[in-house]
């Protein structure tokens, strides 16, 4: 028995595969490109061969590559979904967490411009969290100074120091005009 020759043929009549090549190869082409065969060794000198009409062979792919295409576009719709949902979900944390984070800062700016307007008797209650609580503190703390300051200045410019009584000034403010 030879290389090439063939003991048993189970394929289709008239068809020749003369491009064979003792190598392995997948798939063969007939000559007419109307078939497919391939080729398995059984034995030392035998292969036994499967043959296929191309154009079963070629529907096949296209159904394959078509199937691909579509979970393709189903995997990159579900892709593109997840991402928008997940990137949502991060911009309310992120709201969320700096919302949380500067909460008090508009309360102490209200009373911090109150007291450059003149008025440092506004009520003001340290409020927040981390730095923003440790802000409001320290305001709290620098008003309840300035409040102290201011008092010690009117006694001063309005009480005599050694008697603590109302001065000529004190007694000038309260006359009416």
């Amino acid at each position: 028995m030879q290389e090439r020759e063939v003991v048993s043929a189970a394929g289709p009549r008239g068809v020749m595969f003369s491009r064979w090549t003792p190598a392995r190869v997948v798939c063969l082409l007939s000559d007419d490109n109307n078939h497919l065969a391939r080729c398995a060794d059984y034995a030392i000198s035998i292969k036994v061969c499967v043959f296929a009409d191309s154009s079963v062979v070629t529907a096949a792919r296209d159904q394959m590559f078509r199937v691909g295409a579509d979970q393709t576009r189903s995997l990159v719709g579900q892709f593109l979904f997840s991402a928008a949902l997940i990137l949502v979900l991060l911009v309310i944390a992120l709201f969320i967490g700096v919302r949380h984070s500067t909460r008090g800062l508009s309360t102490l700016a209200h009373a911090a411009e109150a007291v450059a307007g003149g008025n440092v008797e506004v009520p003001f209650t340290a409020a927040g969290v981390g730095e923003v609580f440790s802000l409001g503190l320290a305001f709290e703390r620098m008003l309840e100074n300035l409040r102290a300051s201011i008092g010690k200045i009117r006694q001063l410019a309005f009480f005599d120091s050694v008697t603590q009584l109302p001065n000529r000034e004190k007694f000038e403010l309260m006359l009416p005009r």
